[in-house]
Formats: structure tokens, sequence, C-alpha cells
């Protein structure tokens, strides 16, 4: 998001706060200040606990939203520290579930769901959550869309990538005006990063990614099945499908399901390993887009380059002996081809 985050005290109310503050030389830009101020009305129009509550919008200097301050940790930094369990990151997802399913009732779609907008704090005293199991709010709603007004689409840059490329979904990258299934699609990519302590395509550069992801490479998600159960990457896999439709789309479904996984892994004694299935073949359709994608990549390295790296290398030495290790990779893969040359 935008802005910049300050602990602060309200003197009046003798409370601590939270205050994103609007740097002034970006203030400046109209487009930038209305951004910043439909965030602090998103939030507004937001009552729930899991979602971070704004408390005002002030102008002094600079646009200053006042926010409920929230004790602990984001998401992305517990990551960092250890491996999420598959039962608590369920609990923590079906937190966040039902704060989008109240954002979207709003008519808010978050677009920029991933750990790092994902606040960790101790819950309040009576909380019927687990006392393992922290609560969660989801914050940043600095690219959030709201479908019901059309001042959205003024608050929006026409043709711009929003969200951040491990965890945005397909259409995204391509289309500003999303609806509820990208966030849930963005929520399975930071279950993903959760259960396997790295997010999605981390071993891509940002541009492979964004190709790698608009092709519908979805190679990344067969290691989900290395480190949960069935119920779990089954989800997992029903809520990043790169086809919207083939995707789930309705919050209640998919609160449900959640439940449905956490009954199944509280019958699976800790102490038994989990059998895992064979990886699903690749569907035609997903290949014949991943081979058109291929197909561009290469033919805009090759014209970038104006097939100076090839033809250059006629007078010097050859990069090496080159040997193929088991069956034959499609090109780009980064075993046919050194990283170095992509």
């Amino acid at each position: 998001g935008m802005g910049e985050v300050y602990r602060g005290r309200d003197a009046r109310l003798h409370r601590d706060v939270a205050l994103k503050v609007l740097p002034q030389g970006i203030a400046a830009d109209p487009a930038a200040l209305a951004r910043f101020e439909g965030e602090a009305r998103s939030l507004a129009a937001l009552n729930h606990p899991h979602i971070a509550q704004v408390y005002g919008l002030e102008q002094s200097e600079s646009a200053v939203i006042v926010m409920e301050l929230v004790e602990g940790e984001d998401l992305a930094t517990r990551i960092g520290r250890e491996r999420t369990t598959p039962e608590l990151a369920w609990r923590i997802a079906r937190q966040i579930a039902s704060a989008l399913a109240h954002a979207n009732a709003a008519g808010i779609i978050h677009r920029d769901i991933k750990p790092a907008n994902i606040l960790l704090t101790q819950p309040a005293v009576g909380s019927d959550l687990p006392a393992d199991v922290p609560l969660a709010k989801v914050a940043d709603f600095g690219l959030a869309y709201q479908t019901a007004t059309a001042e959205a689409a003024n608050l929006t840059v026409s043709g711009a990538t929003l969200g951040t490329p491990a965890y945005v979904a397909p259409e995204q990258l391509q289309q500003t005006h999303v609806d509820s299934r990208a966030d849930i699609y963005a929520l399975g990519a930071t279950l993903f990063h959760m259960l396997t302590g790295q997010p999605p395509y981390h071993d891509y550069s940002p541009m492979r990614a964004i190709v790698g992801k608009i092709s519908g490479d979805e190679g990344w998600r067969e290691r989900i099945r290395d480190v949960c159960d069935e119920g779990s990457a089954e989800l997992i896999e029903a809520m990043t499908a790169y086809e919207p439709e083939e995707r789930i789309g309705d919050y209640e479904v998919l609160i449900g399901r959640i439940d449905q996984v956490l009954q199944g892994l509280s019958r699976i004694p800790a102490d038994v390993a989990v059998e895992q299935p064979l990886p699903r073949p690749a569907r035609p359709r997903k290949l014949a887009r991943f081979a058109v994608a291929l197909l561009g990549t290469l033919a805009l390295i090759l014209l970038t380059m104006g097939g100076g790296l090839w033809m250059g290398r006629s007078s010097e030495a050859p990069l090496g002996k080159w040997e193929t290790i088991g069956i034959p990779q499609p090109l780009f893969n980064g075993l046919s081809v050194p990283l170095s040359l992509i």
C-alpha cells in the first residue's frame, strides 16, 4: 500500500493508535490522495473482528488515517520464523476468509492479500479461539476496489498491474476490476506459503513468475502434496485454480470446506505419516497455454538481444559441455538452459 505507519497516542481518548501517514510528496498527487482517502472509506465501511478498524481521517500537513493499533506481528514474520502446521494455517485462513466475506458483502475486494498484510495478535479474554491460535486481522486496504461505486474506476490506473505477483490471481495481472475469486486465490497462495515455508514461484524471477502465472504454469502447486494431507491439498488447488470459473467463488462454501479440512486434521494422529497421491497430469489446455507463453518469451528474448548473444559467440569459446539428466525437459525450465541466460 501507500503511506508510512507509526505508533501514536490519542491524547483525548488516552489510547495508543496506528497512524498511517501519506508522505507530503505523494499527497501532492490528486490521484494518490484520492486512493488514500478511498482506503479510509473502505475501512470505515467495515466492522469485523478480523479487520483492523479505522477511527478517522485527519488532515494536517498531510493526510493521516487513524487506525486500530494491532500489537503483535505480521504473518510474513511468523512464517519466516517457523513453519506453520496445517491446523494452525487453516485456523488462520478461516479467520481471513470470514473477514473477506464481510468485505465482499460490502462490495469491497481487497486485491492484495498476502502474509505481510495479515496481522497476528493475542485473542481477547473469552475468545473461542484455541489457546495456541492467534487472532488474525486483515490490514492494508490501499488497493481495495469498491465494486458498487462508479468512482472506483477512477482510483485505479488503467492497465496497471496491482497486487504482489507471487500471490495475485492470474486475471488480476490482466485486468484491474476483479471479484471475490481473486481474493480467494490470494488466500490460497498465502496458505501455500504457510504450509511450505516458501511463496509460489519462489525460485522464479519476477518476470518469469508473471509469464508463468499468465500462461497457466501451476507446477508450484504440486509441492503442497509433499507437506500436507489430501483434503488440504485439494482445497488449496480449488482455491488457486487458474480459471476463475473453476475456482471456489463463494465464501460460505469456502468456510464450510475449511471446517471439513479442520475436522479431517483432528482425526489424523500426529505420529501417522500422510500418504501422498501421485501428481495429477496437466490438462491439454494448460499445456497449450504454457507453450504459447513459452514461445512468446523466447521470441521476446531473441528480439531484445538482437541475436547478439547467439551470433556473437561464434568467435568465442563454447558455453561448455551440456548433458541431459533424466527425461528431457521443456526449454527454460532451468535444466536445459543455464539460468544465467534467462
